[in-house]
């Protein structure tokens, strides 16, 4: 804050990310924010992992598929819609192998994946028919993005409440 310039009152909320997430990460990140949401009043605004992962290749226009890696060989990823309102979730989280990440690629049509992929996962997705990446560095989360997800929430009145707020983690 200080080197930005900004005084603790000037804040609005405080944002978090949700997951799903390795558990020591979240529990640091949400004992931080849900600290200083008691400390200062301000709002406290949790946005999925995932869906920070999306926005920012949701411009393209098409299906995204946003994945976090789960450690071990494993995935967890979700499809996301995007329409002039925005991105709409269209399937739940799933936690699975790489390889039920192709055969669901195979099935999807046009999409764009992105998020925490390795450049082997990289060149096995890129070979399938309809399935788009961006450049590495394009693909990985930009805090920009959860800062954006949080801002259109505040704006239109969406807080979540510190006592029911949980991290998402990642499970089988």
């Amino acid at each position: 804050l200080d080197r930005a310039g900004v005084r603790v009152r000037e804040l609005t909320a405080v944002a978090i990310a949700t997951g799903p997430g390795a558990f020591t990460g979240l529990r640091v990140g949400f004992g931080v924010a849900k600290g200083f949401h008691l400390a200062t009043g301000v709002p406290l605004i949790g946005i999925p992992t995932l869906e920070a992962t999306a926005l920012g290749v949701a411009i393209c226009g098409i299906p995204v598929i946003a994945v976090v890696g789960a450690g071990r060989g494993r995935l967890v990823w979700a499809r996301y819609d995007v329409s002039a309102e925005g991105l709409a979730q269209s399937r739940s989280p799933r936690n699975g192998t790489v390889s039920e990440l192709v055969e669901e690629l195979r099935e999807s049509g046009p999409v764009l994946v992105t998020g925490e992929i390795d450049d082997d996962q990289a060149g096995l997705f890129a070979r399938i028919d309809g399935v788009s990446l961006p450049p590495g560095p394009l693909r990985m989360r930009q805090p920009g993005a959860l800062a954006e997800l949080a801002w259109r929430r505040w704006r239109t009145g969406i807080v979540d409440e510190a006592r029911a707020i949980e991290p998402i983690y990642l499970s089988r």
